[in-house]
């Protein structure tokens, strides 16, 4: 496992697995792949789950090569902090799953500072990261979110992710 082994963050909507209504976009040009094509879509576009026309098991992947990725409310307004990676989106009986996947150490940034404040110690900060470091590594090699393609969610049951927006102390 190296610093650029994916982590398949599952993200929870209001709690839930799955949502109804799933909104995003990018702060620059994205691209989404679904159903054998790629289309290209203007940074701050607001993209609704449904305007893709997903079946029951399939997915579509969101990827913004030189930004990042947010949640919206239907009204267009940004509802979450910024994701690394990709987004992939899959359609189920009662809604949309939707997974951040992200390299370990990006996972491991919105981890260590969602989960400790950056006003403590250096030391304390590093510790915390070879906490979150060491479980998620152990997580990589399981599979009980096997049924949403992820290796863990965003909530306190796995580790907190990107709950807090990233601070420079966090990346020393």
């Amino acid at each position: 496992i190296t610093g650029d082994t994916p982590v398949r963050v599952l993200i929870l909507q209001n709690g839930k697995n799955v949502a109804k209504n799933i909104y995003f976009s990018a702060d620059s040009k994205f691209q989404i792949t679904w159903k054998a094509q790629t289309k290209n879509k203007k940074k701050n576009t607001k993209i609704h789950a449904k305007q893709l026309k997903l079946e029951v098991g399939e997915s579509a992947v969101v990827s913004c090569d030189s930004g990042k990725l947010y949640l919206m409310d239907s009204k267009g307004s940004q509802t979450s902090l910024a994701y690394q990676g990709s987004f992939e989106i899959t359609r189920y009986e009662d809604g949309y799953a939707l997974v951040n996947v992200v390299p370990i150490e990006q996972y491991l940034y919105g981890v260590v500072q969602s989960e400790m404040p950056t006003y403590f110690e250096p030391q304390a900060l590093r510790a915390q990261a070879v906490c979150a470091r060491t479980y998620i590594v152990t997580r990589l090699l399981g599979d009980e979110i096997e049924e949403y393609h992820a290796d863990v969610d965003d909530s306190v049951r796995y580790q907190v992710y990107n709950q807090i927006a990233m601070d420079d102390k966090i990346e020393q």
